[in-house]
């Protein structure tokens, strides 16, 4: 099962909190409300570690995904000052982990901190690691009864003797050949590779580490730029602009 955020953006303007987030009716037949322009809303779990320590280091059934990150805080619950519309919003019930942020707090916040990731991945993705130094695509866990668990170097050394077989030249990106299959040689290298295993998918975990701003996609920028928008927009310190928000499962 997935997590998710929901957000809205609040200014403080005279000394009390307006929503600038349009909470309305989810339909024109629904007393549910629900934001319709939130920002920085899309799934991301490093976003969600820095925002509140969600999914920081696992992912479902505890599965590990990687080393926790430093938060920007705990979670600090419902702020008692809700402009009304969120506070309308939240009282129809939220499912856990509320939280806030203001401006300051995002922009004071060691975005750059290492990251380190753990995954389980395919053949090919070992080879993008291989060659690049991290994965496009992995699973925090995979299971089934055609699935076997190898470690790294079981791959390393299936390359090292897909190599001899096919007299592959030594040069930097050779993976490619089983990263990419391009043409009949690497299809047929690929095969040769698999054989190994007898007709199993088989997976191996990796870790890579990069910094924090560059594993979330554009939710970091997209927070920042909103709230920054908003501080000059409405010529209020960055302590009146905050964020708040609650996750779902």
């Amino acid at each position: 099962m997935g997590t998710d955020i929901h957000t809205a953006l609040e200014v403080k303007i005279g000394g009390a909190w307006t929503c600038l987030t349009t909470i309305e009716p989810y339909d024109d037949d629904d007393s549910w409300l629900s934001p319709k322009d939130s920002i920085a809303d899309d799934r991301n779990y490093g976003f969600f570690a820095a925002m509140a320590d969600v999914r920081n280091g696992f992912g479902f059934a505890g599965c590990d995904t990687g080393d926790a990150i430093t938060p920007i805080a705990m979670p600090r619950g419902i702020p008692e000052d809700l402009s009304p519309e969120v506070q309308a919003w939240y009282n129809q019930g939220i499912e856990h982990t509320p939280s806030w942020h203001t401006l300051a707090d995002i922009l004071a916040y060691d975005w750059t901190q290492p990251r380190t990731q753990r995954g389980w991945v395919t053949h090919r993705e070992w080879a993008r690691y291989a060659c690049a130094g991290q994965p496009d695509a992995w699973s925090g866990d995979i299971s089934g009864g055609m699935i076997v668990h190898v470690p790294p170097s079981a791959f390393a050394l299936r390359w090292a003797e897909a190599k001899r077989h096919f007299n592959l030249p030594e040069q930097r990106w050779a993976q490619s050949h089983l990263w990419h299959p391009r043409g009949e040689d690497d299809e047929a290298l690929e095969k040769w590779f698999l054989e190994k295993w007898d007709g199993k998918r088989p997976y191996t975990q990796v870790q890579w580490t990069r910094p924090l701003y560059d594993s979330m996609g554009h939710q970091m920028g997209e927070l920042m730029a909103e709230m920054l928008a908003v501080s000059i927009k409405h010529g209020v310190p960055h302590e009146d602009v905050r964020i708040v928000f609650y996750f779902d499962s």
